[in-house]
């Protein structure tokens, strides 16, 4: 996807040497890491011109242990085709998400979708990776272990590439389930829906995903379960869930006019959250309290003024570039840390 920032060039490069070399070669500057590039309408802008440093052609699969279930991978490995190889040995990587790997893990925008589900979090046993200084690294290990020391390579999920350049991955696999089922429920009053996502997500065997989606034109459920199959029957009829081929579409797109919040709530306030949102609005929220919120400019605005009543946290992910980051206000001590941190690995603020 062609970046909506202002680019003054591209670098493509394919090993950690090319990587040291890019960042020496613009020390003086700014950078922005991308992996496919997928991404980028979801991130707030940079605030003045920068050079990519594309990771794409960083896409090998470096070692794959099926009985230890664990693999390394190149950050610029798309997805899919991750997928397509794991799946020929009844393996998967647990995480949801889409486009190159490395940008599924700095995005940092998959939680788990369901209490007891795995996120991105849990799947990453180490990484190795470059300062802006243009040191290697590592951190964590290849293998699920427990390891001595501080486990930075989980700072990768969700720095959004700002804090250093990951050039191999090490990640934690699963086996295939025996059997999944994809679900829905729609055309149900909003009591309806909080109950039975309430009490969804207390069942003995929990989804694996769960949405609650909320429009002008009425509430839904979606999400699959993970299991026996005839015990994933069961509870589908018990809840009067309906059965589907492929899992409901459950990303809001921003469009014309229209503007995309990202955001996080207690799951026991999603009562209250439903109490604020403007009118016309569609909102879609996980069984972890994630949510994306579509509203218009000046209803973002308000939104987010309100959410400190509710509680909960929340950023423009899907707008035009001068508006995407803008943010809920930030807990001082926490925004301190996260200068701290910026500052510890990246002191010239060369990663945007």
């Amino acid at each position: 996807m062609h970046p909506d920032f202002d680019v003054l060039s591209t670098v493509d490069v394919r090993n950690t040497d090319e990587v040291i070399q890019t960042l020496a070669e613009h020390a003086s500057g700014a950078l922005r890491v991308i992996g496919s590039g997928s991404a980028q309408h979801r991130l707030p802008a940079p605030q003045q011109p920068v050079t990519l440093m594309r990771l794409a052609s960083m896409n090998r699969l470096l070692r794959l242990e099926a009985g230890d279930l664990t693999c390394s991978v190149e950050p610029g490995l798309c997805r899919a085709e991750l997928d397509r190889i794991l799946a020929e040995k009844k393996l998967r990587l647990a995480c949801t998400g889409e486009g190159s790997l490395g940008g599924i893990f700095a995005e940092g925008r998959h939680t788990p979708l369901a209490p007891g589900a795995s996120s991105t979090r849990q799947s990453l046993l180490g990484i190795q990776g470059v300062l802006a200084e243009g040191k290697a690294f590592k951190s964590g290990a290849r293998v699920v272990k427990s390891v001595a020391g501080f486990d930075l390579h989980k700072l990768f999920v969700g720095s959004r590439g700002k804090l250093f350049v990951v050039t191999q991955m090490h990640l934690k696999l699963q086996t295939a389930p025996r059997a999944t089922r994809h679900f829905e429920r729609a055309g149900i009053s909003r009591q309806e829906a909080l109950e039975t996502f309430s009490s969804l997500r207390r069942l003995p065997t929990t989804p694996r995903s769960l949405w609650l989606g909320a429009s002008p034109g009425g509430f839904r459920l979606s999400g699959h379960f993970e299991g026996h199959p005839e015990l994933l029957d069961q509870i589908l009829a018990e809840h009067h869930l309906r059965s589907r081929e492929e899992p409901a579409d459950t990303e809001l797109d921003g469009g014309e006019g229209a503007e995309v919040l990202r955001g996080l709530i207690a799951p026991k306030k999603l009562g209250q959250l439903l109490d604020t949102l403007p009118e016309q609005a569609d909102l879609i929220i996980n069984g972890t309290g994630q949510f994306e919120l579509r509203v218009t400019p000046q209803q973002s605005d308000a939104f987010l003024s309100q959410c400190c009543t509710i509680p909960a946290v929340a950023e423009i992910s899907k707008a035009l570039p001068d508006r995407r980051g803008l943010a809920t206000s930030s807990d001082p001590a926490g925004a301190r840390l996260e200068q701290g941190i910026k500052e510890a690995f990246d002191p010239m603020s060369m990663l945007l």
